[in-house]
Order: structure tokens, then sequence, then C-alpha cells
């Protein structure tokens, strides 16, 4: 039977309650098939996991969002967006025949710290946004060109469509 008096959590506060289970549930994941796999194996692991995450962010960009396959512009507000609702604070900017995606703040890196685990949150956003750019159009380029985990204010990535 249902509390009626209860208080209920609106969608929004329970997301924000489910953002670092879902970080947590990726470390422990990770640990567990390093534990299993030894960490040659867990390194194409991790890399695939980003592949595959990649490949189906971009099919859902398309069929869901009706993105265009070379409209760079779109594909970096996609990709903000998305890193938004992911707990991050991302902003998408246009400038000629360019888009930059920056993430002002990120968790991933303290998360990655905070479990010891040896590699950072530049290699995994760096293949997923390879991954969904290639399977958007094999023209679209992607360059890290600073990185939190690197020391820097902010992770900033350079789109670009090769002639």
């Amino acid at each position: 039977m249902a509390n009626d008096n209860k208080p209920r959590l609106d969608a929004e506060r329970k997301w924000r309650y489910m953002i670092p289970v879902s970080h947590q549930f990726y470390i422990y994941g990770r640990k567990a098939a390093e534990e299993i796999m030894g960490p040659d194996a867990v390194d194409r692991f991790i890399r695939r996991f980003w592949e595959l995450t990649g490949e189906d962010t971009a099919r859902m960009y398309v069929e869901l969002g009706k993105l265009q396959p070379e409209d760079l512009a779109g594909l970096v507000k996609s990709i903000a967006r998305s890193s938004e609702i992911m707990g991050e604070d991302a902003e998408a900017r246009a400038e000629g025949d360019r888009a930059y995606l920056l993430h002002h703040h990120c968790p991933w890196p303290e998360n990655y710290r905070r479990f010891d685990l040896p590699e950072t949150c530049q290699g995994g956003c760096d293949t997923w946004f390879q991954t969904i750019a290639a399977r958007l159009s094999p023209r679209i380029r992607v360059k890290t060109t600073t990185a939190i985990p690197a020391g820097d204010d902010a992770c900033v990535r350079e789109f670009w469509i090769e002639e």
C-alpha cells in the first residue's frame, strides 16, 4: 500500500543522486575487470567500452536528435548537452569552420583519483568523442587541446571537417 504522505523526489533531483552512483558503477566495473582480466586486457576492455558508448551515442543523436552527419555545431551542442545531463559543466562554441567543446568542470578526474585508478578520463572522453564523430562522418576530426586531468583549467576539444 502506498504512503501518500511520503515526500516525493522530483525527476531532476533523483537524477542528480544517480550521477555519482553511475560513476561508481563504472569504477567498480573497471576494478572488477582488472582483477579478473589483468591490466593489459582491461585497457582493451575500457577502450571498447567507450567505443560502444560512442557508437550508440552517435546513433541516438541521429535518430532521436535528428542531427545531420556533418553538422559540427549541432554535434558539439549535443555532446555539451549530454555532458550537462551527466553533471558536467560544458559549453559549445562555433568559430568559423571549427566547433569547440569546453568542459569547465567534470567530476570524472576526481573519481579516478579517489579510486586510485591509473587512467584519466581524457582517454575515455577522447575515444568516446572520436567514435561519435567517426560514426557521424569519416571526415570529422577531434583534437584535445587542453585537459583537466593534465592540470589545465578546462578540457577543450576542437572539431573540424577534413576536406
